[in-house]
């Protein structure tokens, strides 16, 4: 099967970062890339750009459940991990330089 394409996008609101994802997130993504923003303040949109169906975390897979079903998720079960590493790397693009 061939990687799918996830459209992400972050955006600088003075010292708010805002992440976005074309999936129903799950709260531990919207966490991490919260703890983990160089913003001040941060937090995740869901659902935007696109709609990809749900987006479990790895412990969600192995416990399973309906947002893991193929039909509600398309994506592999590292995506939740994936998708946070690369908005926060975007967001390191954006931050405000120290000095």
């Amino acid at each position: 099967m061939d990687p799918a394409l996830a459209p992400l996008q972050v955006f600088r609101i003075g010292d708010i970062g805002i992440g976005t994802s074309p999936c129903e997130t799950f709260a531990e993504m919207g966490l991490d890339f919260k703890k983990r923003s160089p913003f001040a303040h941060s937090f995740m949109i869901e659902l935007n750009h696109a709609y990809m169906g749900y987006l479990p975390t790895p412990r969600h897979f192995e416990l399973g459940g309906y947002e893991t079903w193929a039909g509600t998720n398309s994506l592999e079960p590292q995506a939740s991990v994936k998708m946070p590493d690369a908005l926060l790397e975007m967001a390191a693009g954006l931050a405000p330089k120290t000095k």
